[in-house]
């Protein structure tokens, strides 16, 4: 079987569609299924690799635009991950072979068009790509934000499904929302499963004595003399969820050895040292200290589990993972832990994979008066998030229109308890007890990071839960379960 991939998202692109699209096409490939995958390259190439289109990149942005005609070779299924440009031609070729068309709706387009205008622009380009005849008035509702806009984007989701075969939602709240297409193909509910993360070897916790707390203030990294290029992370190798090494290196080493400028370029050795300077320093053991080695913090002393349900340090490490633009909700997490230092002011925030808008993030972080409570991070790679994933005692989810969110799974196979502030994503890939959620208030949210950083039951028990939530849904499962969809619609 030849299957054909089509993804807007280019290689290495830190976002969750082009690690779905690049994980599933692995999976296929290692099971024997011949497999192209179609997604962004360089415009020009010495030695341009198989299925890289050419492209170019959109300036201020992490995209890249790919040629909507691509040299592809016939084959027996069409699989789109997106619906720009390559995803439109992936339409175009499953019509051309006659063969099935799958579709994974990875992005919620409803809820990005009034944010992003490059959606409406390119609802239009899919509205004549897929010749839905529209009139001139209807092409002119995609600029009106609002019902317009919305009814003319569900018209356009009704155009696509009518040429699907089937459509996979990577979560029962995605499914439930393709309602306003109306009839529609067959949906399938299929998650994308946890691949491999650096460091992400766990296994179920062992409840672990609670260890004796110390007045020993908490322990930090002076960087001296950082490397200009890289941003450094705290590394812990292979590790038992249950005997972690304990996290004295936390987000104040990550800013540490991290943190930018609002131009986003790399923090001068001096700043570096003055920051570090202007935060608590331990005055024990120095052999005790995390030092770094080859770029990455390390620690070499054992301690409290994570298992054990109990914080790595005073008022705890909050991280928060992704861009932080207007539909990743920002200003609710940035309110909230307001709200949560009136009652824990050593507690610290992480923001991991800041690029866009940062500028505006550091002003909001001065106008709030968090700047010395928050940390920002620019993006890492992918590898390097279990690092961030050790450092941290909880992860904050503020996205309400997420259709999956792979850090919510890639947090629960580390071991990191979650709070989410989307009930529509409380559902797990693997089953079982759902996530810990709560309302998308500031207030609500608050509470619900005081009480996963206190009540060391409740966080020993999310922890428990998703670890078997993740071991009851390997990647073998969503394998066997697509070549299944496949297999299904060939015949």
């Amino acid at each position: 079987m030849r299957i054909a991939h089509f993804c807007d998202s280019h290689a290495g692109r830190p976002d969750g569609v082009s690690r779905s699209a690049a994980l599933t096409v692995a999976l296929l490939r290692a099971a024997g299924h011949t497999v192209d995958f179609y997604q962004p390259g360089p415009f020009w190439s010495f030695r341009p690799a198989p299925g890289h289109v050419r492209s170019l990149p959109v300036p201020g942005r992490q995209v890249r635009l790919a040629s909507p005609w691509p040299r592809c070779r016939p084959a027996d299924l069409v699989h789109a991950h997106t619906t720009g440009p390559l995803g439109m031609a992936g339409f175009r070729m499953a019509a051309r072979w006659k063969v099935p068309l799958i579709v994974t709706w990875h992005t919620d387009l409803l809820a990005y068009a009034d944010i992003y205008p490059e959606v409406p622009i390119g609802a239009a380009w899919c509205a004549a790509q897929l010749r839905l005849r529209w009139s001139l008035r209807e092409y002119l509702e995609l600029a009106q934000p609002g019902a317009a806009r919305q009814r003319r984007l569900a018209a356009l989701g009704q155009g696509m499904f009518a040429r699907a075969t089937a459509a996979i939602a990577p979560s029962a709240k995605t499914a439930a929302g393709f309602s306003v297409f109306g009839p529609g193909p067959e949906i399938c509910v299929l998650p994308t499963p946890v691949g491999s993360l650096r460091s992400s070897v766990v296994h179920t916790p062992t409840p672990l004595e609670p260890c004796v707390a110390t007045s020993e203030p908490d322990r930090t990294v002076g960087v001296s003399d950082p490397s200009p290029d890289a941003v450094r992370v705290p590394h812990i190798g292979a590790h038992d969820a249950a005997n972690r090494p304990q996290r004295s290196c936390t987000a104040l080493h990550i800013a540490q050895s991290g943190q930018h400028d609002a131009d986003d370029k790399p923090q001068r050795p001096s700043t570096a040292a003055h920051n570090a300077q202007n935060r608590p320093h331990d005055a024990g053991d120095e052999s005790e200290r995390p030092t770094f080695a080859d770029g990455v913090a390390q620690t070499g002393s054992v301690g409290a589990a994570r298992g054990s349900g109990r914080p790595s340090r005073a008022g705890g490490v909050i991280l928060s993972v992704g861009r932080v633009t207007a539909e990743k909700n920002p200003e609710l997490l940035l309110r909230a832990f307001a709200l949560l230092l009136d009652e824990k002011p050593e507690a610290r925030l992480v923001l991991l994979g800041v690029r866009l808008g940062r500028a505006n993030l550091l002003r909001r972080l001065a106008t709030l008066g968090l700047s010395r409570s928050v940390d920002v991070v620019p993006p890492v790679p992918h590898a390097d998030v279990a690092a961030f994933f050790s450092a941290a005692d909880v992860l904050a989810f503020c996205s309400t229109s997420d259709t999956q969110s792979l850090v919510l799974a890639e947090a629960e196979a580390h071991g990191l308890p979650a709070v989410v502030a989307d009930p529509g994503l409380a559902d797990r890939p693997g089953g079982g007890p759902p996530r810990f959620t709560c309302g998308a208030g500031p207030r609500e949210l608050a509470a619900a990071l005081r009480r996963m950083l206190d009540d060391s039951a409740l966080r020993t028990r999310v922890i428990h839960n998703g670890l078997q939530a993740t071991a009851a849904y390997p990647p073998s499962v969503y394998l066997e379960r697509l070549v299944d969809l496949y297999r299904r619609h060939l015949s």
